[in-house]
């Protein structure tokens, strides 16, 4: 009798966990529909980026078009260093890890908004401005290292040609998403390192001669000043919301209230 009362209260006891799994299992799918306005940003972000990297290219396979210089007097006395081929690199993988963690993972869909809607705005003022004012730089030097640093950097010139620089996509991205990561990370740790990245990526931009200093200072002000822009357009919001994914790995469901 004991023995049986042990696997009726065993067979209960997995019914019971089954249940909670399942249910835990179909809030997870639902949620996925409550919070389908990001699913559906992070569908347009990568849409874009598609139609982006195809106008750049035919942009970059222009013939006998005329380039403007972009070149101011302190350029040349910025030193090169190899070394910062590290933080440059990083950029794509920071700007995909940020956005997909702003989508998914943190609490305010107005910021989400925010840094997608920059981001797109300006990437096409961007391509408008090379479209009708073709520019380049001619600060490239002569690589005569042989360390990895220097092989990197002789692989980017190799590949990235030093036309339509103009304002710099680099610094601008950079800045747009690190505002919106400052803005939604709740640890002041994250928020440094955040920073920290986010300030050698746009100084690698200079000291790899990538950049003139008038393309950091276009991207920084575009940046800004869409930032001021979007807040406005998105208004204010009382956040009581979650991520699609919450940090015990749950989804989380969206509850927010405009202002």
């Amino acid at each position: 009798m004991g023995l049986k009362k042990k696997e009726k209260g065993l067979a209960k006891s997995r019914a019971f966990f089954d249940k909670r799994r399942y249910k835990k299992s179909m809030t997870k799918f639902m949620s996925l529909f409550k919070q389908k306005e990001r699913v559906e940003m992070g569908l347009q972000i990568l849409l874009y980026t598609a139609f982006y990297t195809i106008c750049f290219s035919i942009l970059e396979k222009g013939a006998h078009i005329h380039y403007h210089t972009i070149e101011i007097w302190p350029d040349s006395h910025i030193p090169f260093l190899p070394i910062f081929i590290v933080p440059y690199f990083m950029w794509f993988g920071y700007i995909f890890a940020a956005v997909f963690w702003l989508l998914f993972y943190t609490k305010s869909t107005r910021e989400c908004q925010i840094c997608i809607s920059s981001l797109v705005i300006g990437m096409t003022v961007f391509l408008l401005i090379s479209a009708v004012y073709p520019n380049k730089l001619v600060l490239r030097p002569h690589i005569f290292g042989t360390d990895i640093f220097s092989k990197m950097v002789v692989f980017l010139y190799e590949t990235d040609t030093p036309t339509n620089v103009f304002p710099s996509i680099h610094v601008f991205n950079t800045a747009v998403v690190c505002s919106s990561v400052i803005k939604s990370a709740q640890k002041k740790r994250a928020k440094a390192l955040n920073l920290l990245l986010s300030a050698a990526i746009v100084l690698s931009t200079v000291f790899l001669k990538q950049h003139s200093i008038l393309d950091v200072a276009a991207g920084l002000l575009m940046a800004a000043g869409l930032r001021r822009g979007m807040e406005k357009v998105f208004g204010r919001e009382e956040e009581k919301e979650e991520g699609i994914f919450s940090p015990d790995g749950s989804f989380g469901i969206l509850e927010m209230r405009q202002k």
